[in-house]
Formats: structure tokens, C-alpha cells, sequence
């Protein structure tokens, strides 16, 4: 009996987290990517996996907490699967509050996972010089190296049978009727029972021409690497002007800039200047630090700041699983669970918020 195929656009996070996710399920997938497989928004990530600190930045989003279990249990499984590593570690975030207000109403939201913490319970406080009445500790959450993380996602899916198809971009969907049959690229016609568009901003072009309106949008965010001085403390520090992770070769990446519309990831001198005069200015001490490298990234962002997953109404066969923002490599093990369980036909209200139904 054939087993049900599938045809993904987008190669980074999201698009390979799917093709994982439908090869280990028995489908046969193909998966096409315009340049090379992580080489857009998702290796130019700063790793960050805010779980607890996304559940509460955005009321609703209760699974964000399942998502973390998850995340860490999929990982696990790729370690297992491809003998690789991606510098995954439960550091946590400890989030800056400037005013002794926010330390109050903090203390609400203590928990097993999150507490208050004093400044003067931070070794490392007294360089920092704008205003700081103390923090939040998320102590569940962490980091990863997006870019080793692509390197395992590839070797799993050419371990696991995946067909991957790179520098080839899709030119449009290939469609028969109210239904989705597959793509033509720029030399062939790929056909699958299911297509599916992973394919970040670009995806608004692929969809258009079905008149289906993508409200997602490109916005640029720059990042610097620097080396990490030896006070800096183990976990990631997000202050109101940016964040800091710090990686386990030792140094330190910091973003992140928010430039809408902006579709070119090349970094800037304006960018990288803004970055390095916040990081300066909060951490004087850290002015003589070596620059390492400097990178930016196009995220695709929805109006509502939540992703479009699964069916689309009017279109047989085709799913879209697009506009995660900056949480692309967070949510992307959440997000092939939840779009394979969609394609399956099972359901969970809690998704209510993230359909592509909503582009209906």
C-alpha cells in the first residue's frame, strides 16, 4: 500500500521539524528550500527558549508549557537519532525590572518555575548601571545553538529518508480545482497528497496568486557576538533594551533590533551600532569586549503575533505553517505536532488561536 506523501516548502526550523515529524509517522516527504536547509531566519536565531517568560508575555498561550516538555523530549530524540549535539541547556532567563511596582506585582507570578530575585542577589549587579529594583528568574528556561540544531535536523531527515532538494526555489503551487497537487519549481513538478508552506515571508507570494492573503510581514533583527567576560553569570539576561545569551564556547550573543518591513538580513552599521551602545551602556565593563561577528535575520511576523497552522479553508491539500515570529525554533517541535494532528483530523481548542482558519 502507498503510504501518503508530502510536499514542504522552507527548510529552516519549522519546515524540518515537519518533515521529521510526517517521516516518523510513515509519510514519504520532500522538502524544498530556495538556498541551503537552515541557512534563513532559524540559524540566525539567538536560541533563546523562553517558555514560562512566552506564557507570560502572552495570556492565552497555556501551552507553551506543554511545548516546553515537548521541546526537550524531541531534542533528545534527535541527540539519540543523529549522535549530535546543539548546546542545549536549561540556564534560565533572568528578566531585568526597572521599577519597585513591577517587583510587586511579580511576586504574584511566583511559582516552581519562576521567582523574584533581589539585586543584590546578583553577584554580577553592581556593573550594571541603568535603574534595576530586581528581576524575574525563569529557571526552567534555555538556550540552544540554532545553528548546530540545523546541522542535526538535516542529518536526521537524510538518516530518516526525507528527499531535500536545495537551491531550488518553488515558483508556484501547483493546483487542479479547489485543491493543492504540488509545486513546480524552477525544473520540476513535484506532486504530493498534501503541500505544505513553511516558507516564512516569502510564503505570501506562493499564496497570493490563490488569493489567499498572508497578513505576516518581515521584520529585520540584528544580533552581535562578543566574547563573554569571565563575571558574566551562566543564564541569559533580558534587560528593556536587549538580551544576552551566553553560549558554552564562551562568548556571548546579544539582540536583538525590531526593523519592520526590512526582508534583507545583512547587519548593519546602524544596527550593529545600536546594539553595541545599549550593551555599553548597561555593562560598561564591557566596552574593550572583541566584537565576534555580527548577523541579522528576516522573522515573519502576523498582525496578531500568533502563527497561522494547519488546513486552509476553500483549498484541499494544502496547510501553511507560517509567521512564528522570533519563536520559530521554540515552537517548531509544538508546531509539527499540532499540524500533524490537524492533517490527522484530531483537534484541541486551545489551537483556536493559531488556526489558518483565521485567514478565512
Amino acid at each position: 500500500m502507498r503510504s501518503a506523501t508530502a510536499v514542504i516548502v522552507g527548510g529552516g526550523i519549522v519546515g524540518a521539524a515537519l518533515a521529521w515529524e510526517l517521516r516518523q509517522a510513515g509519510w514519504g516527504v520532500t522538502l524544498i528550500e530556495k538556498d541551503e536547509i537552515f541557512a534563513g531566519a532559524s540559524s540566525r536565531a539567538a536560541g533563546i527558549l523562553g517558555f514560562d517568560a512566552e506564557a507570560l508575555d502572552k495570556p492565552g498561550a497555556q501551552w507553551t508549557v506543554d511545548a516546553r516538555d515537548q521541546w526537550f523530549a524531541w531534542y533528545d530524540n534527535l541527540q539519540e537519532f543523529t549522535g549530535l549535539s546543539a548546546d542545549v541547556e536549561r540556564v534560565g532567563i533572568l528578566r531585568v525590572l526597572t521599577e519597585h511596582e513591577d517587583v510587586a506585582s511579580a511576586l504574584a507570578l511566583s511559582g516552581p518555575h519562576v521567582r523574584v530575585v533581589a539585586r543584590d542577589a546578583m553577584p554580577w549587579a553592581d556593573r550594571y548601571r541603568p535603574p534595576m529594583a530586581g528581576a524575574l528568574f525563569f529557571a526552567h528556561d534555555g538556550r540552544v545553538d540554532p545553528r548546530r540544531l540545523g546541522r542535526m535536523l538535516e542529518r536526521a531527515l537524510d538518516l530518516s529518508g526525507v528527499r531535500i532538494i536545495t537551491a531550488e526555489p518553488v515558483q508556484t503551487l501547483l493546483t487542479h480545482g479547489p485543491r493543492v497537487e504540488g509545486v513546480v519549481t524552477t525544473s520540476e513538478t513535484l506532486r504530493g497528497d498534501l503541500t505544505i508552506v513553511a516558507a516564512g515571508v516569502k510564503a505570501r507570494d506562493l499564496l497570493a496568486p490563490l488569493d489567499i492573503a498572508l497578513p505576516v510581514k518581515p521584520v529585520r533583527g540584528q544580533i552581535i557576538q562578543v566574547e563573554q567576560p569571565p563575571w558574566w553569570p551562566p543564564y541569559v539576561v533580558e534587560t528593556p533594551e536587549f538580551y544576552a545569551v551566553p553560549r558554552s564556547d564562551k562568548t556571548l550573543v546579544v539582540g536583538s533590533t525590531w526593523e519592520e518591513g526590512v526582508e534583507s538580513p545583512t547587519a548593519t552599521l546602524e544596527g550593529v551600532s545600536s546594539l553595541s551602545r545599549s550593551l555599553q551602556e548597561a555593562f560598561p565593563a564591557l566596552s574593550e569586549a572583541p566584537l565576534l561577528q555580527a548577523w541579522g535575520g528576516v522573522r515573519p511576523v502576523s498582525e496578531d503575533g500568533w502563527p497561522f497552522l494547519g488546513p486552509v479553508a476553500g483549498w484541499d491539500g494544502l496547510v501553511v505553517a507560517v509567521g512564528h515570529g522570533a519563536h520559530g525554533v521554540m515552537w517548531a517541535p509544538w508546531t509539527a505536532m499540532v499540524v500533524a494532528s490537524m492533517i490527522e483530523g484530531r483537534w484541541d481548542p486551545s489551537w483556536d488561536r493559531v488556526t489558518a482558519r483565521r485567514l478565512g
